[in-house]
């Protein structure tokens, strides 16, 4: 197995470690919002886990792109005809932005949560930051009955 399959299995296996710490992190802020509970230390740690998580998949996918993927010199050198075959837009162009807006939103989101006055706001921040991001996340994903899909275990 070469690193650019490695690395790509790799890639595939980790976005369930960032949705199931995405799911965990919007349901303990939902519950926090409407059981109006106190911010705590746990809080922390699954934004913390979840924010690690979604970097590492987003590190990899850079380097899967930049480095290894044969998406990037296909867009670079054809933009046009990337452009209009919907498997390598969303390869060449979508996946990938969509995974920095989605990275981007939520740590946007979970700095503003932070330096929130108090604990109801702070839960509001981090469930409508994830909504969004979960959302986003959700369709940057190469889920198996998408015309770009992907098995759900290569």
């Amino acid at each position: 197995m070469n690193a650019y399959s490695l690395l790509r299995l790799f890639h595939a296996y980790w976005r369930w470690v960032v949705v199931i710490l995405a799911v965990i992190v919007l349901v303990r802020a939902l519950a926090g919002v409407m059981a109006q509970r106190r911010w705590g230390r746990s809080d922390d740690r699954a934004i913390r886990l979840f924010s690690s998580a979604l970097d590492l998949q987003v590190l990899l996918g850079l380097i899967l792109y930049f480095f290894f993927s044969p998406f990037w010199t296909a867009t670079r050198q054809a933009f046009g005809e990337t452009m209009r075959n919907p498997v390598a837009r969303f390869y060449g162009v979508e996946h990938g932005v969509m995974a920095l807006i989605v990275a981007a939103v939520a740590h946007i989101g979970f700095v503003r949560a932070k330096r929130a006055q108090n604990d109801r706001a702070k839960y509001g921040l981090v469930a409508t930051t994830m909504v969004v991001a979960f959302v986003l996340l959700l369709w940057a994903i190469p889920w198996p009955w998408r015309g770009v899909g992907r098995p759900f275990f290569p």
